[in-house]
């Protein structure tokens, strides 16, 4: 999880773009092809709330 306490997105960005840029959107579809469709960025903001960006990768244990 990534968070800040800035000023947020506005409500009509979110729903236009779900809070993704270029950047964002491209890292979460890199993300979703590699491990798959339940995996990828989520994101929440609020006006004056901040925004927070929840990535979800699996975890893999035992790898050096």
């Amino acid at each position: 999880t990534v968070e800040d306490n800035g000023p947020g997105m506005d409500n009509r960005i979110l729903e236009k773009t779900g809070g993704r840029g270029i950047g964002l959107q491209n890292i979460h579809d890199r993300i979703r092809l590699t491990f798959g469709g339940q995996y990828g960025l989520s994101i929440q903001s609020g006006e004056g709330k901040g925004t927070t960006i929840l990535i979800k990768i699996p975890c893999q244990r035992g790898m050096a």
